[in-house]
């Protein structure tokens, strides 16, 4: 007997999807900050090396949170593909980046550890998950990060006017928006909260809410945990379309603020080919 219910049987032969990629356990991914400390990391956690620079797997049932490689910063828990978005960007040192639904925060992160002459920006619509992500921040040590509680699809704020004292970009008559900052770090304190038409986002990332039935990590959730909540989930036709338009509105304030000439990073997860469509055309 399948472990799997006939519902999500029946939605994988509708997308022409094969049951077997869900059948098996996929790993743990870590990123190593400090690659000085690897043969200790080694030692503690029993990980193997990746093709992704700094990622290393290690067992999905091995616990982090308690590791004497966490707790000293060498090490954070992110899953891979995230990692290659943030490498996918090529970022350079001086570029300013804006990360709409930043939280819990590893992209933002490992972007921060990669912009050192630069500034990330992260925005997100909770505050709980905001904090985690504020944590690593401090974690990290970073220096050039500022968070905003805000809603990704209003958004409206530039890169900042100036870090620490060196001025980014001259401006002379700040005027505050309807916005406050949730955190920032000493050297981004201080900056106009405004929208400057000639001072954008050199890459955005937008990491828009999704549906999560392509995801094998959180369909293992509900293999062990029971599926009552699938079909409301995943197969709701009302949340799928608040889905698209939510996705679409993000996507559009992302390209609204980034500057002309660079590019963005857009990562949507969507379940039908017509949705797919609809949203990437509506913003191409």
């Amino acid at each position: 007997m399948s472990k799997f219910p006939p519902i999500f049987l029946k939605f994988l032969e509708d997308i022409g999807s094969d049951i077997h990629y869900y059948e098996h356990k996929i790993p743990r991914y870590i990123r190593i900050r400090d690659t000085s400390k690897l043969a200790e990391i080694q030692q503690e956690l029993d990980i193997k090396e990746t093709w992704l620079k700094d990622f290393y797997s290690l067992d999905a049932e091995k616990k982090i949170a308690s590791t004497h490689c966490l707790k000293n910063g060498w090490i954070y828990g992110m899953d891979i593909s995230s990692g290659l978005a943030v490498v996918a960007l090529e970022l350079q040192k001086n570029e300013h980046v804006l990360d709409i639904c930043c939280a819990p925060g590893t992209k933002l992160v490992m972007a921060g550890e990669l912009v050192s002459e630069g500034s990330v920006t992260g925005v997100d619509l909770s505050k709980h998950r905001l904090h985690t992500c504020k944590s690593m921040v401090q974690r990290a040590s970073l220096q050039r990060v500022r968070l905003f509680l805000e809603d990704g699809t209003t958004f409206d704020c530039s890169p900042p006017c100036r870090i620490g004292p060196n001025v980014i970009y001259d401006y002379r008559q700040p005027k505050k928006l309807k916005t406050d900052i949730f955190h920032a770090t000493r050297l981004l304190r201080n900056n106009p909260l405004v929208l400057i038409e000639d001072h954008l986002y050199d890459k955005v990332m937008v990491d828009a809410e999704c549906t999560h039935d392509g995801s094998i990590a959180h369909i293992d959730k509900y293999i062990k945990n029971g599926w009552d909540q699938f079909e409301e989930n995943f197969m709701n036709p009302d949340r799928l379309e608040n889905l698209e338009t939510l996705q679409r509105k993000l996507l559009e304030n992302g390209f609204r603020l980034l500057k002309p000439g660079a590019w963005s990073l857009f990562l949507v997860q969507i379940r039908f080919h017509n949705h797919e469509k609809s949203t990437i055309s509506s913003t191409a």
